[in-house]
């Protein structure tokens, strides 16, 4: 658990050194850290529905192995809407704040108001 705090930590550190602004650092984190995850436990997810079907198909004569399998693809159902609810926020708010798209919005500094340069 350490590690991985660790590797995190040195990835934020290098980011701060060598980011052109926060904009930056906010694209990078989302890009590196946020959409891989997501990608992963949406992964997780569809495996665990899939398992979900071949119990309830493979114990077809048990009823209990029948519901454990039905209880596994409800809950890999509900895994696989929650990751693409949290995908869709996390485009919506990137597309919003960061205007990744160019479609608005957009993260002001004070310099963008005194003569610093544009929005982002």
């Amino acid at each position: 658990m350490f590690r991985i705090f660790a590797i995190f930590v040195s990835f934020l550190a290098s980011n701060v050194v060598y980011a052109a602004s926060f904009k930056r650092l906010i694209e990078k984190t989302i890009d590196e850290i946020i959409d891989p995850l997501i990608f992963v436990i949406f992964g997780i997810a569809t495996l665990y529905f899939l398992w979900g079907v071949a119990e309830f198909i493979g114990k077809a004569g048990d009823e209990k192995g029948r519901e454990e399998g039905k209880q596994k693809i409800i809950w890999g159902l509900v895994g696989l809407a929650i990751m693409v609810g949290v995908y869709g926020i996390v485009d919506i708010i990137s597309d919003f704040f960061l205007d990744v798209n160019g479609g608005g919005g957009g993260i002001y500094t004070p310099g963008d108001y005194f003569g610093g340069g544009g929005g982002t």
